[in-house]
């Protein structure tokens, strides 16, 4: 793949990992930290066995891969922060 392509996509990688942040939120907030986490592994282990395939395939199916790898990149950062609260309370957890 060219430069201009793998600029491409990683921008797009850029921009799914800000808006997963905004929809991780409120899915766990709705559900669970177990099952938002189960969740985001089961994409993380699509995404590690698919990768070397999709780069072999062509550069749309790369780019839905790194997609979904900056989406599971974003759901870190939402989930830990609360869990971290939860288990250590209030004064510890800031």
């Amino acid at each position: 793949m060219d430069d201009y392509t793998l600029t491409m996509i990683g921008s797009l990688g850029s921009i799914a990992n800000g808006l997963s942040r905004m929809f991780w939120g409120p899915v766990q907030d709705k559900t669970s930290f177990l099952f938002v986490y189960r969740t985001v592994l089961a994409m993380e282990l699509a995404v590690c066995l698919s990768l070397y395939w999709a780069v072999t395939i062509s550069p749309w199916v790369y780019m839905i891969v790194i997609f979904f790898s900056f989406v599971c990149l974003g759901a870190h950062f939402v989930m830990f922060p609360g869990l971290v609260l939860k288990v250590f309370g209030m004064k510890a957890g800031g």
